[in-house]
């Protein structure tokens, strides 16, 4: 958990803009972020976590995190809140 909080730190000081609503969010990335720092923190979230859809388009630099029911909102609102700690 400390290892993900601290991938999150990192990824948070990249974003460039965030856009949330109740069951998705699309983060803009720069292009210094370290992109082995940020599938580690996809993989350990999908491995984790299944009910996230989480999609990256490298040449978008465009994080996409989703959530199919109301009943895992609040654990997409956690990675917004942790995404905009940066």
């Amino acid at each position: 958990m400390a290892a993900q909080r601290a991938r999150y730190a990192v990824v948070a000081r990249h974003v460039r803009s965030l856009a949330s609503g109740e069951r998705s969010l699309r983060a803009r990335l720069d292009e210094s972020l370290d992109g082995a720092v940020l599938r580690e923190l996809i993989d350990v979230e999908r491995e984790c976590c299944p009910f996230f859809d989480i999609a990256y388009d490298a040449s978008e630099r465009l994080l996409s995190v989703s959530v199919a029911s109301d009943e895992h909102a609040p654990a997409l609102q956690a990675i917004a809140h942790s995404l905009r700690a940066g």
